[in-house]
């Protein structure tokens, strides 16, 4: 399931319902401020006037917050430029969205690409980002993975469909978990990282701070996406200020604990922080002083983690075979080692038993060839 927390003018926190209401911006608004941005001042004027009936910060509930909504600006001005009458901010699985065949590989044929997507809401490749890089569908979705992948420690990929791309995961550190080994990854750092850093994430339209993903390709409106409270992202996290104690890493980052021979996730949290740009717009009235700032919306955690009984059935199917496997391979060892003990001493004693033969063999044949000389002198 979905836990969300909301951050209002009005009211925060996680313990809000979906009824409840909260002051928060207009991101339809923002949207079509910033589309209009190309068009000449004369039209930008007659824009402002239909416009200025509508407000930069409105009240919405919870639950459209979440899931969209429609209201006036929706249905009347957004399809003038091209955009959906019901906005979201995500988008919910009963939408016309997730009408088409998902596809992902048994790895029948190919083992390395078990799980993987090999297309998505019927497309095989993507249109939002700008190289055909960004635009690929690579791996899984975050569920099970490809085992030897997980086993050699490399960099896992994961199509992320909430942000509409992928991203790998590092590895971090092996974990127990009821008697079992994982294996923790992390997103990999770089994917973060802005164009100057990184330049494949130019494809992305990432050319602002690090720690921060453009979605306003994906969007059609200035929504941009982060770790919660902009974990990892060093140019907003200092003007972060925690109502109460800093929350830990693991609390508020994504990351998931696979366990390597299954190839399966056994635990694995994905949180998100959605936010929205503002910037200053001189021919909106409203919007002409607002200061330029990344203004976090509310951001969800999504997470699951095996049932007892998964972990039992994992011990007697797969955790037990391979103890036994592992105790008969170290008594293969001292067997083999034994048995190779056993064949030196035999060989040992075989020659030494030989040589003794040979020594009492010719001391025979001294013997009686001493005797044969004696009876010829006589």
């Amino acid at each position: 399931g979905i836990n969300a927390e909301y951050m209002g003018a009005n009211k925060t926190g996680a313990n809000l319902n979906q009824n409840d209401t909260v002051y928060t911006l207009n991101i339809p608004l923002l949207a079509i401020l910033e589309l209009a941005g190309g068009i000449p001042f004369i039209n930008k004027t007659v824009l402002a006037g239909l416009l200025k009936q509508y407000h930069v910060v409105h009240e919405l509930s919870v639950y459209q917050i979440l899931w969209g909504y429609e209201d006036g600006l929706t249905k009347t001005i957004l399809p003038l430029v091209g955009m959906s009458p019901f906005f979201g901010l995500q988008t919910n699985d009963t939408s016309d969205y997730y009408n088409y065949e998902t596809i992902q590989y048994s790895g029948v044929n190919h083992m390395d690409m078990y799980t993987w997507y090999k297309s998505w809401t019927g497309k095989e490749n993507l249109t939002f980002w700008g190289s055909d890089y960004c635009n690929q569908i690579k791996g899984t979705d975050a569920t099970m993975f490809p085992p030897k992948t997980v086993q050699d420690k490399d960099l896992l990929w994961v199509f992320i469909d909430d942000i509409s791309r992928s991203a790998q995961l590092s590895y971090s550190e092996t974990i127990d978990y009821k008697d079992i080994d994982l294996y923790k990854y992390y997103i990999y750092p770089p994917e973060l990282e802005n164009a100057t850093l990184n330049p494949i994430n130019a494809g992305f339209y990432s050319f602002g701070p690090s720690g921060v993903i453009n979605l306003t390709s994906v969007q059609t409106a200035p929504v941009f996406i982060s770790k919660p409270y902009f974990l990892d992202a060093p140019d907003y996290l200092p003007n972060v200020t925690f109502v109460t104690a800093t929350p830990a890493r693991d609390d508020i980052d994504t990351w998931i604990s696979i366990e390597p021979f299954t190839g399966t996730a056994f635990k694995a949290f994905k949180r998100l922080q959605m936010c929205a740009q503002v910037t200053p717009i001189d021919w909106f009235p409203e919007a002409k002083d607002m200061p330029y700032l990344l203004h976090p919306i509310f951001w969800a955690e999504e997470g699951s983690i095996v049932s007892d009984n998964a972990v039992n059935d994992w011990k007697d199917k797969v955790g037990y075979p391979l103890k036994v496997g592992k105790i008969m391979s170290y008594v293969g060892v001292v067997i083999g080692g034994l048995m190779s003990g056993v064949g030196i001493a035999l060989l040992s004693y075989y020659a030494m038993n030989h040589n003794k033969y040979q020594n009492i063999k010719s001391e025979k044949e001294a013997l009686i060839n001493a005797d044969h000389q004696n009876n010829r002198r006589v």
